[in-house]
């Protein structure tokens, strides 16, 4: 677990992330997703102009969904959520990934599969079938 966090980490390309973490060993439910996470213990000062004061976990689920979500302070206290989310292969090869940043912390972070390609081609597949039945399609 602490290899995938840290892996996660340096994809975030800051290299203030990189730093010292532990990983708490029971796992807690997330009230918002209703997925077991383990918190993670990480402190870093300065990140451009942010404070991050810990962060969660979430293992892959049935579908390879899997989620490292950072809380950052700025200088006023106003808490947002930095999210990684991956679609990685059951032997953990990264097949899809997305890095949001939210104000909100309990915001669902499944929802940015919707930018996978995967999603994406289901959407213009739809779009496709909509314009060849006469609809049309604006963007």
């Amino acid at each position: 677990m602490e290899e995938a966090i840290r892996s996660m980490l340096m994809q975030l390309e800051h290299p203030g992330y990189v730093v010292d973490f532990s990983v708490e060993e029971t796992p807690i439910v997330d009230p918002v997703t209703e997925r077991d996470y383990f918190p993670v213990k990480i402190d870093i000062e300065n990140v451009q102009g942010w404070v991050v004061k810990g962060g969660q976990y979430f293992p892959p689920d049935e579908k390879g969904m899997r989620a490292l979500a950072l809380f950052l302070w700025d200088d006023e206290e106003h808490v947002y959520v930095r999210y990684l989310v991956q679609k990685v292969s059951p032997e953990g090869k990264v097949l899809e990934s997305v890095v949001q940043t939210s104000g909100k912390t309990d915001y669902d972070w499944r929802n940015y599969s919707c930018l996978w390609q995967e999603s994406q081609d289901a959407i213009f597949a739809e779009l496709m079938e909509l314009s060849a039945k006469g609809y049309r399609v604006m963007a």
